[in-house]
């Protein structure tokens, strides 16, 4: 095969991949350009905010826990006030007893903390939620004092939580800047991509020549073919154009004598061939010049 096909075909799949592989690479950084604008500001600033809120919340905890003898600061459900962990306790699981789906319910207070629940439908479980500058949830169990300790443990991990919500900003922030600086690269096989697209371009000229070469040479062959198989070897057209010379009587003519072709070929080599009136030969002859002038018939009818 042509081996100028072989390389467009090679060349088509490479620039196809490359095509791919940029497209993917202006997607993901038009992606780091809008977080650059919008997630990651977002981000640092929810963060931020969660973090002052939480810091906030462990002044309040300390502000409010008064505990008794037996470690337990005072919670206040459904307006009474219970200084027993046991009791206390006991009337948490019972304000959650008729508790129905969808419905969300305050029901008291606890070391500066409103405790509000509701019923998770997914997990058919009572969550409950404290609230102050930020909240923070844990599922209800069916132990009296288990849910005392679920409570405190939550309080308590505030404090302890700070630190990793620090880091995750710290990480947001060194995102951004990882993200601004991505965002500024081009594409690191653009060069390659625009040099196979360059070579492409060239074979598909040359391709295009090609084809016009193999019409021509179709039309060479087919006018042979007409030559040899019609009467006399005319050429004529009618008034359309079109060819009208009947075949004629040869019943196997020789019609590609390729030897005779050739010679004409080598002959005709760096010739060039003009069609016109022949009041324009003057302006090219001279004592170079082979010249063939085809008489004009003389009627043999008075038509």
């Amino acid at each position: 095969g042509n081996p100028k096909i072989l390389e467009k075909t090679s060349l088509d799949t490479d620039v196809a991949k490359l095509k791919l592989l940029k497209q993917d690479f202006m997607n993901q950084k038009y992606s780091l350009q809008d977080k650059i604008i919008k997630y990651f500001p977002e981000e640092i600033a929810r963060l931020n905010n969660k973090i002052g809120a939480m810091e906030e919340d462990t002044i309040k905890l300390q502000e409010y826990t008064k505990p008794n003898a037996d470690g337990f600061s005072p919670m206040k459900i459904n307006g009474i006030t219970y200084t027993e962990k046991q009791e206390a306790g006991k009337k948490l699981l019972e304000s959650i007893q008729d508790l129905k789906s969808m419905e969300t319910r305050e029901i008291g207070e606890y070391r500066g903390f409103t405790m509000e629940i509701s019923f998770d439908s997914i997990t058919r479980n009572v969550r409950l939620k404290l609230k102050n500058k930020f909240s923070y949830s844990i599922d209800l169990g069916t132990d009296v004092n288990g849910n005392i300790t679920r409570i405190n443990n939550c309080l308590e991990n505030i404090a302890k939580d700070i630190p990793h919500e620090r880091d995750l900003l710290d990480n947001t922030y060194f995102q951004l800047e990882n993200a601004k600086q991505e965002s500024q690269k081009e594409f690191p096989k653009e060069q390659e991509l625009q040099e196979k697209l360059r070579k492409l371009e060239e074979i598909n000229a040359e391709l295009k020549i090609n084809e016009n070469y193999t019409e021509n040479l179709e039309k060479a062959a087919l006018f042979i073919f007409l030559n040899k198989t019609c009467f006399n070897g005319l050429y004529r057209v009618n008034k359309r154009g079109e060819f009208n010379v009947p075949f004629n009587n040869a019943k196997n003519p020789l019609i590609c004598d390729e030897e005779n072709l050739e010679a004409c070929s080598e002959l005709l080599q760096n010739v060039q061939m003009k069609a016109g009136d022949y009041s324009d030969c003057k302006n090219f002859i001279d004592s170079e010049t082979f010249v063939y002038l085809d008489p004009p018939y003389l009627n043999t009818t008075a038509t």
